[in-house]
C-alpha cells in the first residue's frame, strides 16, 4: 500500500458518504443500525476539539477504553489522530480493573480520559489519587452528583457530555462547577458547534423557559437514519418550523425521548425517559428487546423485564417469567433461561436476577401491575439453598450480602455472584473486600471466571496457604545430597 494519503476523488468518497454503522437497542427485539455520514463524524470531532485550549490538543495523550461497538469510541481513537497525539489502547482486563487502569494513566502520562459514570466510579471506590492534569469526560449515561463532587478535585477539568448515537456521540458539553454541586444540581448547558438543541411538549410546542418537555437535536451530527428501517427514521427524525433569524426555517429533528428541564440561567437538567428505553453502565437499552428476546425461547410463555433502584445498590435487571411448562421446577427453568440466554445477548443486557411467575397480577385496566409483581415476588433466588460450612465460606457469604444487598439466607454456596446480582463494578469491589481481609492478592482474572461461593472459598484458603509456606517466602530448599552408587 502506498504510504500517501488516499485522493478522495479517486475513491470516490464524499462529505455524505457513509463513515459508519452502529447499532443500538430496538423495543420490537431487533437492533436498530444507526448510519453516521462522514460530515457528522467529521463536525463532532472538530467541535470536541474546539473545546480544548490549543495547548492541551497537542500534547494529547488518550487512554482508549471503550469497545468499537460503542459510539463513544469514535472520540477516543480520533480525536488524537486530528491533533497528532497519542491514544493508548487498555485491553479488556485493564478496563475491568480501576488498580490496572489507574496504572496505565500513570505509567503513560494520561491527560484524557472519557468514561462512564460506572468505569469512574470504580476509580473512586480504589481511592484513586486522580490526576491534575487529566481532562476527564463523563460519557454514556447521567453523572450523579456524589460521584461529580469526588472526581471535581482530582482532576483538571471535569465535563458532563450527552448525547445519543443518532447525534454522533455528543451534543451538549457542560463543564462541572463546583457551585452547581454546592444546589446538587449537575447541568447540560453547551452546544457543540454545528449542534441546536429544542424542547418540544407533548403537542409539539417549544416549551417556555423554566418548562419541560423532550429534548430535540438538529444540525450537523444528526444520523442519515437507521439502516433499512425507513418508517423508524421517519418517526424518530422530523421535520419542523422553527424561529429563525431570518424568520421561519424548516430544521430536521431528532426525537431524543429524553425528558429535561430547561433553567434559563445555569442550562438543562435531565429528568429521565419518555419510554421504556434506559441506561445501564453507558449502555442504551430498551427494556421491550430483552423480553422480546426472551420470549423467543422455546420454553417461556410470557416475560416482562424491568429496572430495580435502590439508593443503596446499583440498576438491575430483573426479569419476570412464566414458563409454558408449569410441572417444571422454577430452578430448572431459570437455568435454562440463563444459559440460553448468554448465547443470544450482550452481558450488559442480562438480567440480573430470574423470577418464575405462575399468574401475572393485573390492574383494573388489565395490564400487568408493575408495582404489585414487584411487591407480590420481590428478589427471589431460585438456587437451592445450601449453607456455608467453614469460616470463609462464612465470611465470604457476608461480604456478598453487604455487596449485593441481600438477606445472608438467599445466599447458598453454590449460587454464582453473577447470577445474585453482581456485575464488574461489585467484581471489583469483591477483590478489594477479599484482598484486604485476608492480605492476599487475587487477580480480578479469578473471579470473572464464573466460580461459586465455595469454589471461590477454596481458592482464598489455598491462596492463604501459599502466602504462609515456605513455597511463597522464595527461601531455598535443602539440597538432597548426592549418593555414591
Amino acid at each position: 500500500y502506498s504510504c500517501e494519503n488516499p485522493d478522495r476523488t479517486v475513491l470516490g468518497l464524499s462529505a455524505d458518504a457513509l463513515a459508519y454503522v452502529i447499532y443500538t437497542s430496538g423495543s420490537t427485539g431487533q437492533p436498530k443500525g444507526v448510519m453516521i455520514e462522514h460530515a457528522a463524524a467529521a463536525n463532532f470531532i472538530s467541535a470536541m476539539l474546539q473545546m480544548l485550549p490549543q495547548s492541551e490538543q497537542t500534547q494529547m495523550k488518550w487512554l482508549a477504553t471503550t469497545t468499537f461497538s460503542f459510539d463513544i469510541s469514535v472520540l477516543e481513537l480520533f480525536a488524537p489522530l486530528y491533533v497528532g497525539g497519542t491514544c493508548i489502547l487498555a485491553n479488556e482486563l485493564d478496563q475491568r480493573d480501576p488498580t490496572l487502569m489507574a496504572a496505565l494513566i500513570e505509567s503513560h502520562d494520561i491527560n484524557f480520559l472519557q468514561a462512564t459514570p460506572s468505569t469512574w466510579r470504580m476509580l473512586v471506590d480504589i481511592q484513586w489519587a486522580g490526576k491534575q492534569d487529566l481532562i476527564a469526560l463523563s460519557v454514556g449515561e447521567p453523572l450523579p452528583v456524589n460521584l461529580a463532587q469526588a472526581l471535581l478535585p482530582t482532576t483538571a477539568r471535569l465535563f458532563n457530555c450527552y448525547g445519543p448515537t443518532e447525534a454522533t456521540v455528543i451534543s451538549l458539553v457542560h463543564e462541572v462547577q463546583q457551585t452547581e454541586l454546592d444546589n446538587n444540581k449537575i447541568y447540560l448547558s453547551e452546544s457543540l458547534a454545528g449542534y441546536g438543541h429544542v424542547l418540544l411538549d407533548e403537542t409539539g410546542q417549544i416549551t417556555p423557559i423554566n418548562g419541560t418537555g423532550e429534548l430535540c437535536i438538529y444540525g450537523l451530527g444528526l444520523a442519515r437514519g437507521y439502516l433499512g428501517r425507513p418508517a423508524l427514521t421517519n418517526e424518530k427524525f422530523i421535520t419542523v418550523t422553527l424561529p429563525g433569524t431570518a424568520g421561519t426555517e424548516s430544521v430536521r429533528l431528532y426525537r431524543s425521548g429524553d425528558v429535561v428541564r430547561c433553567d434559563g440561567q445555569s442550562g438543562l437538567e435531565f429528568l429521565g425517559r419518555k419510554d421504556d428505553q434506559i441506561k445501564i453502565r453507558g449502555h442504551r437499552l430498551e427494556l421491550g428487546e430483552i423480553a422480546a428476546n426472551i420470549e423467543a425461547l422455546n420454553a417461556v410463555d410470557a416475560c416482562y423485564v424491568c429496572l430495580h433502584e435502590t439508593q443503596t445498590s446499583s440498576p438491575q435487571l430483573i426479569a419476570y417469567l412464566k414458563s409454558k411448562n408449569q410441572t417444571q421446577q422454577p430452578a430448572d427453568f431459570i437455568a435454562m433461561v440463563r444459559l440460553q440466554l448468554k448465547e443470544k445477548l450482550p452481558s450488559y443486557m442480562l438480567p440480573t436476577h430470574y423470577v418464575p411467575v405462575a399468574q401475572w397480577p393485573t390492574n383494573s385496566n388489565g395490564k400487568i401491575d408493575k408495582k404489585a409483581l414487584l411487591h407480590q415476588y420481590g428478589r427471589i433466588n431460585t438456587t437451592q439453598y445450601v449453607a456455608p460450612s467453614t469460616q470463609v465460606e462464612h465470611e465470604l457469604v457476608e461480604i456478598w450480602s453487604q455487596l449485593l444487598s441481600l438477606p445472608v439466607e438467599q445466599i447458598s454456596v453454590e449460587a454464582d455472584f453473577s447470577e445474585l446480582g453482581g456485575h464488574s463494578l461489585l467484581i471489583v469491589k469483591m477483590q478489594r473486600e477479599i484482598n484486604n481481609k485476608y492480605n492476599i492478592t487475587l487477580p480480578i482474572k479469578d473471579l470473572y471466571q464464573g466460580a461459586n461461593l465455595a469454589e471461590l472459598a477454596s481458592i482464598i484458603e489455598h491462596q492463604q496457604w501459599l502466602s504462609t509456606s515456605d513455597l511463597s517466602t522464595g527461601e531455598p530448599q535443602e539440597e538432597f545430597e548426592d549418593l555414591e552408587l
